[in-house]
């Protein structure tokens, strides 16, 4: 079973939106913004048994600071890209980059170079640039379909779905990739030994790896003092009951992750924090939920600031999952006051994630934030005019992340939740942020 990953809808590239202005236009770039490709050395591969779904060596992209001031601060990003949960669809997934290194580019490109990734410079956290863009930046590229949580030890021989009758061994090692990731980053660059300061991000299944891992990878780092934050963006997977089924149903979240985690899949283990999880499950003691943001946020023993689509289409869709009718963007598609649903249970949809947010981070005080935005699309932290261009009042992603970073969240201006669905028309007309 594939977990569904989204594809955008609408032309590629970054448009402008109707009346933006182009306050996102850099004001210092370094020579080469672009971060170049590190795949894990044959003696780490081995070291840790890393490896992607088709057996190749893992990796990530990496761009080093721009300034001697920033050598010591990092930008982290789990790239997003769905899951697999079966035999099937993880051989299926083998055969592509969300499955294994053999395609990918010596350059990452425009991925590396938009949004809270930009290599943009600007220091007073203004949206005329990237307040953190001279900062070393690793991009943890995706190739083992478990959002790093896949502990199976043996190699798997399943049929190669191809209808050949043929056998494709799989390497379900996402826990190890990630190992590799933080050996190959200190042995390299000194990251686990030097990092003073560390923005943990991610989108999707990367914004469920950021929930996840960012606890562990906080207990790894060894500069007195450290500080880590985590910027889940989509990433707040959820217990939703399923459109028009019967309260009390189980949830297609709890059920497909319950397929994905179990020993015979992904042998799925958690570390630092959200270990503490699984020894004793919250929410009726299912293991699933460790895996599930309302329950598992409890554990989360970081500083985060949550980015989410209320509306966020791809959440609709699996987690949700109304069959009927489909908004569009910031048009009603073709659902209307009495289809199936109506846009009232898309408000309910809202309401419903919006309270399960606020009420995760309460317990937390004023430790985290949140920029809760109204847009019917997918990731929102990777592209020029999502970061800069979505508003909220007067506040964008960039500048109500900056102010929560540098005055914590009982700042003024430190989270945002926008207006209900369609928002306030700062949206853009894609679903997809390809992150």
């Amino acid at each position: 079973m594939l977990f569904p990953l989204l594809l955008c809808s609408c032309a590629s590239g970054d448009g402008v939106l109707p009346g933006a202005s182009m306050r996102f236009a850099p004001t210092t770039q370094p020579a080469d913004i672009d971060a170049h490709r590190v795949l894990h050395a044959n003696a780490t591969a081995a070291l840790f048994n890393a490896r992607c779904l088709d057996g190749s060596n893992g990796g990530f992209y990496f761009r080093p600071a721009s300034s001697a001031a920033a050598k010591n601060k990092w930008k982290f990003h789990f790239q997003g890209g769905a899951w697999c949960a079966d035999a099937g669809s993880c051989a299926a997934r083998s055969r592509t980059s969300l499955g294994s290194s053999k395609a990918w580019g010596r350059t990452l490109g425009a991925k590396a170079v938009s949004g809270l990734m930009s290599a943009s410079v600007n220091a007073t956290g203004q949206d005329v640039g990237n307040p953190f863009g001279s900062w070393n930046f690793v991009w943890l590229a995706y190739c083992d379909g478990s959002s790093q949580t896949s502990d199976r030890a043996d190699p798997w021989l399943v049929d190669d779905g191809t209808g050949s009758g043929n056998n494709v061994t799989l390497h379900l090692r996402g826990r190890a990739l990630l190992d590799a990731h933080l050996h190959e980053l200190e042995a390299r660059y000194g990251f686990l030994s030097e990092a003073e300061e560390v923005i943990l991000s991610g989108t999707s299944a990367g914004g469920m790896s950021a929930f996840l891992h960012a606890s562990f990878v906080k207990s790894q780092l060894r500069a007195p003092g450290a500080r880590l934050v985590a910027v889940p963006d989509a990433g707040f997977w959820w217990d939703v009951p399923r459109y028009g089924y019967p309260s009390g149903s189980p949830s297609m979240w709890t059920q497909r992750m319950t397929q994905a985690i179990a020993p015979d899949v992904w042998n799925a283990t958690l570390r630092g924090g959200l270990a503490v999880c699984l020894a004793a499950p919250p929410g009726g003691g299912a293991l699933a939920n460790c895996y599930t943001q309302p329950y598992a946020y409890a554990f989360l023993d970081v500083p985060t600031f949550v980015v989410q689509s209320l509306v966020d289409p791809a959440n609709i869709g699996f987690c949700w999952n109304p069959l009927g009718c489909q908004i569009a963007g910031n048009t009603p598609g073709n659902c209307n006051a009495t289809s199936s649903p109506t846009l009232a249970d898309f408000a309910a949809f809202s309401d419903s994630m919006k309270g399960n947010i606020t009420a995760a981070q309460a317990q937390f005080g004023s430790r985290d934030g949140h920029f809760l935005t109204s847009c019917n699309q997918h990731e929102e932290t990777c592209t020029q005019l999502d970061w800069w261009g979505i508003t909220i009042g007067t506040q964008t992603m960039n500048s109500t992340f900056y102010t929560w970073y540098t005055q914590g969240g009982s700042a003024v201006g430190s989270s945002a939740v926008d207006v209900a669905w369609p928002g306030d028309g700062s949206c853009g007309s894609w679903r997809h942020g390809a992150c």
